[in-house]
């Protein structure tokens, strides 16, 4: 099962207990919290460019140096399923390997009906071995699947075509590094395209991580927390902002911290570092990077004691960013 970067966002929450009001009317409160996905919600993405690095139509290689490329993805996740379109065109010209260089032009108009996932969730669903195996019930596209009613010209020989194919979705490789076209009718494809892109958005909706969250220091808590939230994500920018929706604390104990909230922040992608090439689940060498994820932002919570707990947190995600850690600081106030 391919399982590779991810998906960004951020995320924390906190609490306080009794005792701290009991003491002192405003309350310092440490607090940590581990957590991961369990579901990444409904997602709709928009990607176009881009800067042809390779190609090679019906089996002729491109010259890239003055081929044009240009195409525009709209897709739409909703649990494990995709739909969406995408418009293709190029016009270059073929190497002069063996001959003179022969004009070439290629428009594609695709039918999104599936994907590949990236990332499956919850974590380690449908895996075999695993009694009963956890079904799937959201996913992050790697490759978005569907049929291109293709117009291809080279030369003077011109063919129209229904092809099926396989178009690699920006969040493998953020930063607008290349990303892969490809159709795949068979091993020599009619269509094989490695482009960059200079736009890459995706936005997120009800986004799902849970965990567990303790005390540090002196604060004694102990307990789990489900939350949820929306985003919207640049890939071409590596940056990510999260708003809206809600978190909840449950299982506390002291049982006064059991609380909802909600909060504002930022997030980013750190730079792919030495070791997060993930090319061979591609097939291509540069169209893959496994990358982590850096949020920070605000929070406001109310207990069932009906105490406020605002403050900051500070979360670092894993490479691929599928799990977190996450340091919050707080202040605990009575009413």
């Amino acid at each position: 099962m391919v399982t590779l970067v991810a998906l960004p966002l951020l995320l924390l929450m906190m609490s306080g207990t009794q005792a701290f009001a009991a003491t002192a009317a405003t309350q310092q409160v440490t607090l940590g919290m581990s957590g991961q996905i369990s579901n990444a919600g409904s997602q709709v993405y928009y990607n176009s460019g881009g800067s042809l690095a390779a190609a090679f139509i019906l089996g002729n290689a491109i010259d890239v140096s003055s081929a044009h490329v240009s195409f525009n993805i709209i897709a739409t996740v909703t649990g494990i399923r995709a739909s969406g379109f995408a418009f293709l065109h190029l016009d270059g010209s073929t190497m002069p390997t063996s001959g003179p260089a022969q004009p070439v032009e290629v428009d594609a108009l695709v039918t999104i009906s599936s994907m590949l996932s990236a990332e499956p969730f919850p974590l380690g669903c449908g895996e075999p071995g695993t009694v009963p195996a956890a079904p799937c019930t959201s996913a992050v596209p790697g490759f978005y699947l569907g049929s291109a009613q293709t117009t291809i010209s080279v030369g003077k020989a011109t063919q129209h075509v229904n092809l099926p194919v396989a178009l690699e979705s920006a969040f493998l490789n953020p930063f607008g590094a290349p990303i892969l076209f490809t159709s795949s009718e068979s091993a020599t494809p009619a269509i094989f395209l490695v482009t960059t892109y200079n736009h890459a958005n995706i936005i997120w909706h009800g986004v799902k991580l849970a965990g567990s969250v303790a005390g540090t220091g002196s604060t004694k808590a102990t307990g789990q927390f489900v939350l949820t939230t929306d985003a919207q994500e640049d890939l071409f920018a590596g940056t990510e902002h999260e708003y809206g929706g809600s978190w909840t604390f449950l299982d506390m104990a002291p049982s006064s911290l059991n609380a909802q909230g909600s909060f504002s922040g930022s997030s980013t992608i750190p730079p792919p570092g030495p070791g997060s090439d993930c090319s061979s689940l591609t097939g291509v060498p540069g169209t893959c990077s496994l990358t982590g994820f850096v949020s920070k932002g605000e929070f406001d919570t109310r207990t069932t004691s009906h105490a406020n707990l605002d403050g900051s947190y500070v979360t670092t995600w894993a490479v691929p960013a599928l799990t977190f850690t996450s340091a919050v600081s707080a202040s605990l106030s009575q009413h």
